[in-house]
């Protein structure tokens, strides 16, 4: 029999509900809040229309780099695949994935809103320069939805995270590309690749740990914050190269 857990549709259901239900209460109190005290529209908190097909690629760059990251750890010997024969009576899990997908969306949606979209566009007015408006909404990002589980390692992935997702909202121009990584980043430890029985692909994760600053730290955490520092290093250095390019054609 398929090693894994016992599928609890009624979490998957629930939280599938849960999530586009919130999308919408969050939506509808950003608009009123917005529009109310400091009159913003849409475009203005960057949900621009006509661009959601961004979306569709911030979701690949997410899926693309956490299944580099499983790489990474295949090679290191970290990660072993346990293939999942399909047949009627395992291919029910493929579908528990897709459920979860909609429920984990409320998350990358609503933060994504709220810190690069919302304060993002206080801050730039109130400042205006692009790295302190970067700086800021990255650490409020880094503090205030993660406080419960705050540590110094999670403060730098948070911190990273959030200037990684600050640099897409403004090279983009709008928020549809950093939702679509930041939906796919969440959805993909555990329900594209996992320990889960629910996963699409089954793992035996057993990374190294350390003791650091009295937490025990895996290495696969240290990996993250390596993954990320790249990434954002190569963004960087993909915009500049960009810039160059047009400036040579004018």
């Amino acid at each position: 029999m398929f090693p894994g857990q016992k599928l609890n549709w009624d979490k998957a259901v629930t939280q599938a509900i849960f999530g586009t239900t919130f999308i919408a209460l969050f939506f509808l109190f950003t608009r009123g809040f917005a529009r109310r005290f400091d009159n913003y529209g849409w475009e203005e908190l960057g949900l621009i229309s006509g661009k959601p097909w961004w979306l569709a690629f911030g979701f690949a760059l997410g899926a693309l780099t956490m299944l580099g990251q499983l790489l990474v750890e295949a090679l290191l010997g970290w990660t072993q695949f346990t293939s999942r024969p399909i047949s009627s009576e395992t291919f029910v899990w493929y579908i528990y994935p897709g459920i979860s997908l909609v429920g984990i969306a409320a998350s990358g949606f609503c933060e994504e809103l709220a810190f690069r979209g919302y304060l993002w566009r206080k801050f730039q007015d109130q400042q205006g320069r692009l790295p302190i408006v970067l700086f800021m909404t990255a650490l409020f990002f880094a503090i205030i939805p993660h406080f419960n589980q705050l540590n110094l390692f999670f403060f730098i992935f948070a911190f990273l995270m959030g200037l990684l997702l600050g640099w897409f909202r403004y090279r983009t121009g709008n928020l549809w590309f950093g939702i679509g990584f930041h939906w796919a980043w969440n959805w993909s430890q555990g329900s594209l690749w996992g320990s889960k029985g629910y996963s699409l692909i089954y793992v035996q994760h057993s990374p190294p740990t350390h003791e650091w600053a009295g937490h025990n730290l895996a290495a696969d955490d240290i990996l993250q914050i390596i993954i990320l520092s790249l990434l954002l290093l190569a963004s960087l250095i993909f915009s500049k190269a960009r810039c160059l390019a047009s400036t040579h054609k004018r």
